[in-house]
């Protein structure tokens, strides 16, 4: 069993926890955030074939496919903290997740991840981004090369090792009925794995809910 204090300081350890709404009920732990004064959005994650999916999405990129390793809002400024991926419902989803906690990586591309620039382009133009958050005293990363592209030399140098390298660092959540991970979203990337076979998991569905703020680890 797993209370909230054994999930808060997993993450706080090792960059994310796995648990169970058994052990710990989800508004629990959303409700320990919003103590921490994290307001806390939804959203729902289902599977979708590219016609289907909505603009400037994964899925309008991917369809039904792999998602590549990512940390969830890289574009924006001041990323989530956290994000809690769930699978509320009674049955199991036979695709995982992988997640990688950054501090795993070679010396190399965590340094690379550091000191990389990035170029996002808006409705009002083009945008600089730092591959380095830091923010009240609290410091963190942020990766993404679907929505962000290469601004400089270590940008490039991490983008041609990352996949491989955050792959062979992660480890797989399995979505049972009930089951939920919590992530630190700045210091781990995630990714959706590819589907044994055509048309598995057409349904999966998980929730996504995720901790804005100012950035402070929560252990408590």
């Amino acid at each position: 069993m797993k209370s909230l204090h054994d999930v808060l300081y997993t993450t706080h350890q090792t960059g994310y926890c796995q648990f169970s709404f058994i052990d710990l009920p989800i508004e629990v732990l959303l409700n320990a955030l919003r103590r921490s004064n994290y307001r806390i959005t939804t959203t729902d994650l289902q599977v979708k074939f590219k016609e289907n999916a909505r603009q400037l999405s994964l899925s309008k990129k991917y369809g039904t496919g792999r998602f590549p390793f990512h940390t969830d809002f890289a574009f924006r400024a001041i990323p989530p903290r956290y994000i809690a991926l769930c699978n509320p419902y009674s049955t199991s989803f036979e695709r995982g997740t992988s997640v990688c906690y950054i501090q795993n990586l070679p010396a190399k591309l965590r340094e690379d991840i550091r000191r990389s620039i990035w170029d996002l382009m808006t409705a009002s133009g083009r945008c600089v981004i730092d591959g380095h958050i830091l923010f009240a005293m609290n410091e963190g990363y942020r990766w993404d090369c679907d929505f962000l592209q290469p601004a400089n030399k270590y940008a490039i140098e991490a983008r041609g090792h990352a996949e491989a390298d955050m792959g062979a660092a992660s480890e797989i959540v399995r979505w049972k009925p009930q089951s939920a991970v919590l992530i630190d979203n700045w210091k781990c990337t995630h990714a959706r794995m590819d589907a044994p076979e055509l048309g598995l998991d057409s349904n999966r569905k998980l929730m996504r809910y995720e901790a804005w703020g100012d950035g402070r680890m929560v252990t408590r």
